[in-house]
């Protein structure tokens, strides 16, 4: 069976489990990347429940994202004290954290993160959770700093958004 199947059972199977959840983007990715290294459909289950159960990763995806917003303020707090330049800029750009930042909790760093790089990263994020996610974060915005800060941002002529260049 292909792995988009077994996806899809998995996915399913924990929708019917937890009803409350149920089945939110971003989740495809962290069962995925579970069903590389698991075989079996019910063992991969299993271990995305604990994941879901343990450190109220569940709210990350019930309606509210509550959990999300947690995150995304931790993740403010930190860039307020680790990269204040970057923060501000970020900021002063009128970008909006949540837009910028979300898919990290909610695929657990797998989102267009190199496969060799994005398994080392959820390996550690099965056991240090967010604690992973964010340091990593801090860490890869660090490295690009001065790429960052190069970023302006100006208001498109015809009003639908703002369009991102690299002085």
């Amino acid at each position: 069976m292909c792995i988009r199947d077994r996806l899809y059972n998995v996915l399913k199977a924990y929708a019917h489990y937890d009803p409350e959840v149920g089945y939110c983007q971003g989740m495809n990715y962290v069962a995925a990347m579970l069903l590389r290294y698991i075989q079996s459909e019910e063992q991969a289950l299993l271990v995305f429940i604990s994941l879901m159960e343990t450190g109220r990763w569940r709210e990350l995806y019930q309606v509210s994202m509550a959990r999300l917003h947690q995150l995304l303020d931790l993740l403010t707090k930190h860039l307020k004290r680790h990269l204040p330049n970057i923060f501000s800029h970020l900021v002063e750009l009128g970008l909006e954290f949540s837009g910028l930042f979300s898919h990290i909790f909610l695929t657990g760093f797998v989102y267009r993160t190199p496969i060799k790089l994005a398994t080392r990263i959820f390996d550690l994020f099965i056991v240090e959770r967010e604690k992973v996610l964010i340091a990593t974060t801090i860490s890869m915005l660090r490295i690009m700093e001065r790429k960052i800060l190069a970023f302006d941002c100006m208001v498109r002529t015809n009003g639908n958004g703002r369009m991102c260049t690299s002085t």
